[in-house]
């Protein structure tokens, strides 16, 4: 059965070797149950502002693995500015048969938006397929769409972006099966209002 997966870590901590073991990490949480019911669905990953993973996971799941499960089983803390004030950036993808359509220009546009909104530029393809590869794995659809999102995380009240330590860049995504449509759809433009 294909279901909707979610993950929340630090992709930025990915290093070259970590697609073997989100893959293994992928076998191990089938068979102990997701990081949720191991206690860590709250976890919230974040990076250092260099791209230095902070503790997060447990022993059973490594740092840079992040946490996986259902879209609406993580959660992000009230005070992410990417909640509050819309203070981030996200990207979608269709992906079929496993492979994403058009990552590299998704990629560019994300380094371009980042550089405006002073983020952090997008990990590397290569950490970004791994996982997606590992939410395929997981979900059981080789087709669908792929939501990354990234926050500038935390911080306090006011619309000038924190500068405290923790406040420290959040990212996250969505991969649900679905089929694309290209079927040509019918608009009505209307001068009343």
């Amino acid at each position: 059965m294909s279901e909707a997966i979610a993950w929340l870590g630090d992709p930025w901590a990915l290093r070259d070797g970590d697609a073997a073991q989100l893959a293994d990490g992928d076998s191990a949480a089938r068979a102990g149950g997701d990081s949720a019911s191991r206690g860590g669905g709250n976890v919230l990953p974040q990076a250092d502002g260099n791209g230095s993973a902070l503790a997060v996971g447990s022993a059973a799941q490594p740092a840079h693995s992040g946490v996986w499960g259902a879209p609406a089983a993580l959660a992000l803390p009230l005070d992410d500015r990417g909640l509050l004030l819309a203070d981030g950036l996200f990207e979608t993808l269709l992906v079929e048969a496993g492979r994403p359509w058009r990552l590299q220009e998704h990629l560019a546009r994300w380094r371009a938006a980042a550089e405006l909104l002073a983020l952090p530029p997008p990990p590397t393809p290569e950490g970004l397929l791994a996982l997606l590869a590992a939410a395929v794995a997981r979900s059981g659809a080789a087709t669908g769409v792929w939501r990354l999102n990234v926050s500038r995380g935390g911080g306090g009240r006011g619309l000038d972006p924190p500068t405290a330590p923790e406040a420290a860049p959040r990212f996250w995504f969505s991969y649900s099966p679905g089929a694309p449509c290209f079927a040509p759809v019918r608009l009505v433009l209307s001068r009343l209002e």
